[in-house]
């Protein structure tokens, strides 16, 4: 592979549009991020006002495309939610259609991918990983699922095992925060709100209601109980801690579970919920206890990026043999 070889990642997530630049020795030389804008008060976006943010977005991205020194070599994008069949959200339609159209127009070779493999593809380089095989645990805003991951010569297979069966971990703590009055998304606001408490107080007044049963996840009954107690005693920061160390503690007993069953004892995990501290810390602890090691992707990459998606471009440019057909051409 050449020095001046580049690749190219394009993600339009639900909230972020993200376009990153990787070279061969998996640098990440460009990593643009804007996130979509939220009406002050609202849960989220419609799909389709999604979908008109991105294409102005990558308008303003364009402008500064000119800055890269090289040779864009693939373009990979997201083109679904999760590599499976039935995976689908017309806001990757703006990806995977802004790849075909660029990798055409530079005579580079496209391959389509998945957000989620995405930020597996991040979080394996920024832990620094070997190839080998892994649990995968990804919560997000859109996700929380967790996977079982075969990881070699940089190239990703996941299986899904199982994951939440209602709202994701994502939305139980941005719900419960625009519930309490923070901005969306509110996992950041209310965690930098908690960060002068006394923990140890707060402990005290810790009630574990998330359900998880032999696999079965569900997290909306939390935010069902956690809003009654609130509105009852009015105490926000019990309200703050109860949703995070719940979302880690039914975390925490997911990939427990299917360690258990696939006999994988490392676990890898991403997303925007992974940047978390108090989770983090949480997860990290009790699994330690169980011989279970927990890999946390790094917090400039757990939130939405194109940097995985530019990775997998590289990865497969060289897996296809694209590499030695591109330098018998010159």
């Amino acid at each position: 592979m050449k020095s001046n070889d580049l690749f190219l990642g394009i993600d339009t997530s639900a909230y972020t549009t993200s376009v990153a630049v990787a070279d061969g020795n998996e640098n990440i030389i460009m990593d643009i991020r804007i996130p979509l804008r939220i009406k002050e008060g609202s849960r989220g976006l419609r799909q389709q006002e999604a979908v008109f943010q991105h294409i102005g977005n990558l308008e303003i991205i364009a402008e500064r495309l000119d800055q890269i020194q090289g040779k864009i070599r693939a373009v990979s994008a997201s083109a679904k939610p999760r590599w499976t069949e039935d995976s689908y959200m017309p806001v990757f339609t703006v990806s995977n259609n802004t790849g075909k159209f660029v990798s055409k127009m530079l005579g580079a070779h496209f391959y389509p991918t998945s957000h989620q493999r995405g930020h597996l593809r991040i979080a394996l380089k920024s832990c620094s990983l070997e190839p080998g095989r892994y649990l995968a645990a990804h919560i997000s805003g859109g996700t929380t699922e967790i996977l079982e991951m075969e990881y070699s010569g940089n190239m990703i297979k996941e299986s899904l095992l199982g994951g939440s069966g209602d709202i994701s971990a994502g939305q139980l703590i941005d719900r419960t925060g625009v519930h309490l009055g923070f901005d969306f998304p509110s996992g950041r606001p209310m965690e930098d709100y908690l960060r002068d408490k006394d923990i140890h107080k707060l402990k005290e007044k810790y009630t574990y209601k998330a359900f998880f049963k032999e696999g079965k996840l569900n997290l909306s009954g939390i935010e069902s109980h956690i809003m009654r107690v609130y509105h009852s005693n009015g105490d926000m920061d019990s309200a703050i801690y109860n949703v995070f160390i719940n979302t880690a503690q039914v975390l925490t007993d997911m990939i427990k579970y299917y360690s258990k069953e696939t006999g994988v004892h490392t676990v890898v995990i991403s997303g925007g919920v992974a940047s978390n501290t108090l989770i983090k810390n949480y997860v990290t602890d009790n699994l330690n206890k169980c011989g279970i090691q927990a890999f946390f992707c790094s917090k400039s990459y757990t939130t939405d990026n194109a940097a995985g998606i530019a990775l997998i471009a590289k990865d497969m440019y060289k897996e296809n043999g694209h590499e030695t057909e591109d330098s018998q051409c010159k």
